[in-house]
């Protein structure tokens, strides 16, 4: 479906409800806009690092049909996989970037290295959309030692003697036998002869 951007002119009719009552009057132009605005974060990208002495620099790319106004963006960092999004910025205008001091971070923010940024654009009419930076940046000097420590644990008991038997035990039946002859009522003795 194919939405587009309208700019309607409404022309109401002259009516005349009495000899002394008479309408005529013309609307001005308006819009309607069902388009959503477009947004591209360009940096920071996936291996960015940022250092504590320098600043995040926000790059984006944000159109729209209509004009984008003076709090159309809104930034928000991500500091950490398992972290929420905070708004690190006032809604702006769409000047293409904004500069986050690392500095300005709290020192438990800093030091990670699965970071985020998330650009939110709303244009005059209510649309919006939104970008999230492609992959992970770092930030500060995070721990990236991931090595496996391997440790060797012996443990060493002795048991009590015991016998492991591998040997079936040998049994043979010796009555009755396959020559027998047993009639109804009659009792079966059986015998064998068992070894192990």
């Amino acid at each position: 479906m194919r939405l587009y951007n309208l700019i309607l002119t409404v022309l109401l009719s002259s009516f005349v409800i009495s000899d002394e009552v008479y309408f005529n009057s013309i609307s001005t132009a308006f819009v309607i806009d069902t388009n959503d605005p477009q947004i591209h974060i360009i940096s920071p990208s996936a291996g960015d690092t940022y250092g504590y002495d320098e600043s995040i620099v926000v790059v984006w790319d944000a159109s729209d049909q209509s004009m984008l106004g003076d709090n159309s963006i809104e930034i928000f960092l991500q500091l950490g996989m398992s972290a929420g999004f905070f708004s690190v910025s006032s809604p702006l205008s769409n000047l293409g970037s904004y500069s986050i001091p690392v500095s300005s971070l709290s020192d438990d923010d800093i030091d990670n290295a699965f970071n985020h940024i998330l650009i939110w654009v709303i244009d005059e009419y209510g649309n919006s959309s939104s970008d999230l930076s492609p992959g992970y940046f770092t930030i500060g000097n995070p721990d990236t030692d991931y090595s496996i420590l391997d440790d060797y644990i012996s443990l060493s008991e002795t048991s009590s003697v015991f016998e492991i038997d591998t040997q079936a035990p040998l049994i043979s039946v010796i009555s009755p036998n396959e020559n027998a002859l047993y009639y109804q009522g009659e009792s079966i003795q059986v015998e064998w002869d068992a070894q192990d």
